[in-house]
Parts: structure tokens; sequence; C-alpha cells
């Protein structure tokens, strides 16, 4: 577990930079990300983190109090943590997305699976208007808790089950996409 907290000046987590020799994508044994009381963290992720370091077996993520992160995860990242079962993120007041928009365009809608994201909370992100700036597919059919409070720029979500009958306009890109209808709550 990483479990960075109380470091007023710090302005990124993982500084990583693109090494020519180096050919070969290395794995972190990282499970678990907790990071709190960060008012100047702008990137956990610095760089492509893509090129460099898988983060594959991240399970866990819980982000609070980082007053100047606009967002989470870079695309590389998040395009490749098909294993988190939870992610909670609170008190983040300029949070705007989840995942970074690509430096470089996208022809395509990405499709972000998370298959085994189990527990999602957004608490306290004001400015939150979504997991993606861009059009895009959140896949999470293994979703049982759902918190989201204090969103109020949060674009609405759908499940797949509702996608023709609510939502007639497919034009309309809501922030999340479950497999099917649960009661969602905070435990």
């Amino acid at each position: 577990m990483l479990k960075v907290e109380n470091c007023a000046l710090v302005e990124a987590i993982f500084e990583l930079s693109f090494k020519e020799s180096s050919s070969v994508e290395d794995t972190t044994q990282l499970k678990e990300v907790a990071i709190a009381s960060m008012p100047k963290l702008k990137k956990i992720w610095s760089g492509d983190a893509q090129e460099i370091l898988s983060f594959q077996n991240l399970i866990k993520i819980w982000l609070g109090g980082c007053e100047s992160l606009e967002h989470l995860l870079p695309f590389s990242v998040a395009t490749r943590c098909s294993h988190l079962e939870e992610l909670c993120i609170e008190g983040c007041e300029n949070m705007k997305e989840i995942v970074a928009e690509k430096e470089f365009g996208v022809n395509v809608a990405p499709i972000f699976e998370f298959n085994q994201l189990r527990k999602l909370y957004l608490i306290d992100l004001g400015k939150l208007e979504g997991f993606y700036a861009k059009k895009h597919t959140l896949v999470c059919p293994s979703l049982k808790e759902l918190g989201v409070y204090g969103c109020a720029k949060l674009n609405s979500y759908r499940t797949l089950s509702t996608r023709s009958s609510n939502f007639p306009d497919d034009n309309h890109q809501p922030s999340f996409i479950a497999e099917e209808e649960e009661s969602f709550g905070r435990t």
C-alpha cells in the first residue's frame, strides 16, 4: 500500500519519464493507494505512464482533500485499470473529470472497462462534470455500491438496461453505465 498525506508542497506523486534504453514495461505490485490532504497536488501520474509502468495490480484508490487536482487518472492508466475494485474520491474541489483527456486525439470513443469495480464513491466534488470529457463508454459490470454526494455539476448516469427507454437521444453522454440496475447506497 502507498499512503501519502499532509504533504503541502508536493505537486506529483509518480514522476514518470521515459528512458530510451528501457523498452520493457515494468509492472508494479502496488495494490492500494491512499492520498490525503495535499492541497498543491496537480497530478498523481506525470508523464505517460503507459510507456513506463503498469498498474494492473491496483485494486483500491482513496483520494481526499486534494484541492488542486483536476483529474485522477491519465488516459493511459485508466484504460488499463480493469482490476480496480474500489474507488473513493472525496473533497477534491477542482476535480473536473476522473480521467484526463488523451493528449493526442482519439478517433473513436474510448471504452473504459472497470470489470472488477464494486464500490464507487464521489463525495463533495463541486466541479466534477463527468468521468471523461469526451464521448466514451464506462463499463462497470460488478458495481454494487455507488455513492454520489455534493457533485452538483455531475451529468447523469444510466444502465445498459435503461439505455433506450430513459435516454432517447444517443447524443446525451451519461457519466456512468452499469450492467444492471442496482440499489446504490453508502454503507
